[in-house]
């Protein structure tokens, strides 16, 4: 229907797709945060307020809370006359998993297991004691990810004592481990049966000089993600938070589209090896064949601990001390002439441990694909903080207000630092809208903001149309090449986002602008209107977020995104298709330029 005196029609048709390597799966929701600075106080009259605490007192909190808990499993124990068995996690094929679930093993109790060593065979079994990176071997199972970490972690025997909090071994059975999960710090309670095979050795993780700490706590991780088999592939980055609760950072060194510059990366290595930082490393080049990583002995796709740096005054060649958790790697190299291993060994002496090997600078920027940092600060302050995504784009959003006094750096992961003022942070995910199963124990999510001072803010819900008007501020700030018409001006976010958020403003003083979307050639993706044909009637000087889409495809699958959309500047205002209300604060809600 054309009625106005003023038109001005255009017709685009835009095909995007996603990075064929990089592929959404729906079991991990997409989500964004978003980050304002605004001059406004609380908006919200129902919000409540938080301080950030110390991560010590974090930590004796729940270690008195674990003393507490330990004490009366002891006394129900006395009073019973029996030993500690763990019902929540039994001692069965369930709790082995899938990938041993046709297999026979047994479970021993601690004074019933052999050794894998003969050498350890004389040993009392102690829970730690004078703990090495060497004790720790790693068995059947493929979780490389926690046992590298593990054996950074065993580096700080500070770190470790906080970890498994039962430092001594007990005739009940009782050992209590705290690992932070999902951003939560939780207790995992254990008792002292272990998989082993029929010779009474332990099956997974080997226990050298009879440390028990090693199987309590992987044995504690197994139960947190529900079975030993469930432990088989990961990120180091995921087991050092496990561990310490503290986020990492990354340096890529098999980056494609960006030379690395080693002298960098070395000052950066060097710098957190002095700062005795908890640092990974990890095989698995694509440049890089397996039987080239065969050819030097190490293992390809596999996680490792950096230990040490050092370079040679005389001619500043420079080494790294890696060590394999599986001590199956036999790396041999050049550059190490049995003078330089004397060198080398008055620097740091490791390598005379299971797996631990020295390796020259550029080679192992050859074979190695990542470095994983752990940002770990004993005496920083956190906020753990737990909300639910939201499941309709016209539910109350929950939003978090915290104050910079000074100019701060925020987090190892913010390009800049923040001008004082104060600041709100929306966490917000699309994935859960319009889905009729039966998602609501899955929405959850933990807000944790890591500080080097004690921070206050609030906590509140507001109208969804606060996160319109925050989306729209930032799609217009991001959006690479805005098109531009007669009045009529096209926002999207920047094609390397996981989502596309399409804004259009109204830019007329007189007239309305309709505009019809339609995305029906599209596939593998989901729609924050629940369809893929819209019209919209954005009146004089107004704007309107038209539609949010994610990619939705498994694991193997394409997925393609197409639109067309034309426009044209009317005299009178009609409905939007789907229905928009203004009533419903729907973030697809009307807003005024």
């Amino acid at each position: 229907q054309n009625n106005s005196s003023e038109t001005n029609m255009s017709l685009m048709n835009i095909e995007t797709s996603p990075n064929t390597t990089t592929l959404i799966n729906t079991e991990k929701p997409t989500t964004s945060v978003t980050l304002m600075n605004t001059k406004i106080s609380m908006a919200s009259s129902l919000a409540t307020k938080y301080m950030s605490m110390g991560v010590r007192d974090r930590r004796h909190r729940d270690e008195t809370e674990a003393e507490r808990t330990f004490r009366n499993i002891i006394k129900d124990c006395h009073k019973n006359k029996t030993n500690f068995v763990d019902n929540q996690f039994p001692h069965s094929s369930s709790s082995l998993g899938d990938r041993f679930s046709h297999d026979v093993f047994q479970w021993f109790r601690i004074a019933d297991i052999r050794s894998s060593s003969k050498d350890d065979d004389q040993l009392e079994w102690t829970v730690m004691s004078s703990p090495k990176p060497s004790d720790i071997e790693q068995g059947l199972l493929g979780n490389c990810w926690l046992i590298a970490a593990l054996s950074l972690i065993v580096e700080r025997p500070g770190i470790l004592r906080h970890i498994l909090l039962t430092q001594n071994v007990n005739s009940e059975g009782i050992y209590l481990v705290r690992l932070c999960h999902n951003g939560l710090w939780t207790t995992i309670i254990v008792d002292d049966f272990f998989p082993c095979y029929e010779d009474g050795t332990l099956l997974f993780t080997k226990a050298r000089r009879r440390q028990l700490f090693i199987p309590i706590i992987e044995k504690a991780c197994a139960k947190l993600f529900g079975s030993y088999s469930n432990l088989t592939s990961g990120q180091m980055a995921e087991a050092l938070q496990l561990f310490t609760g503290a986020p990492c950072d990354y340096i890529h060194l098999d980056r494609s589209d960006e030379p690395i510059d080693s002298d960098i990366v070395w000052a950066k290595l060097v710098s957190c090896c002095q700062a005795n930082l908890l640092i990974g490393a990890s095989t698995g080049r694509h440049d890089v064949s397996k039987d080239m990583y065969d050819q030097i002995r190490i293992n390809s796709n596999h996680a490792f601990s950096i230990l040490a740096t050092h370079a040679t005054d005389k001619d500043s060649v420079r080494f790294v001390l890696v060590r394999d958790p599986h001590a199956c790697s036999c790396y041999r190299d050049e550059y190490i002439t049995p003078k330089v291993l004397t060198q080398l060994r008055t620097i740091n002496n490791a390598h005379r441990s299971t797996g631990a090997f020295w390796i020259e600078w550029t080679k192992f920027l050859r074979f190695f694909s990542k470095l994983t940092i752990s940002t770990y600060v004993n005496n920083y302050f956190d906020i753990r903080e737990q909300a639910k995504f939201t499941r309709l784009p016209t539910d109350p959003i929950t939003v978090f207000y915290f104050h910079v006094p000074h100019q701060r750096e925020l987090c190892t992961y913010w390009s800049g630092s923040l001008r004082p003022g104060i600041y709100y942070i929306i966490p917000f995910s699309t994935s859960f809208w319009h889905r009729h199963e039966q998602t609501e124990e899955l929405n959850g999510f933990t807000l944790v903001i890591h500080s080097s001072v004690q921070i206050e803010g609030l906590l509140g819900n507001e109208k969804t149309t606060f996160l319109a008007d925050s989306l729209i501020a930032y799609v217009m700030k991001s959006c690479e090449k805005p098109q531009e018409f007669d009045n009529t001006t096209f926002y999207t976010t920047p094609k390397n986002q996981k989502l596309t958020i399409m804004v259009i403003e109204n830019l007329s003083t007189t007239y309305h602008l309709n505009v019809d979307v339609d995305m029906s050639e599209s596939r593998n993706i989901r729609h924050s209107r629940n369809s893929f044909v819209t019209h919209d009637c954005i009146p004089p000087q107004h704007r309107q977020i038209i539609c949010i889409t994610e990619w939705i495809m498994q694991p193997g699958q394409s997925g393609r995104q197409s639109f067309k959309y034309s426009r044209q500047l009317v005299k009178n205002q009609s409905e939007s298709i789907p229905p928009v209300r203004d009533t419903t604060d729907d973030i697809h809600t009307l807003r005024p330029i």
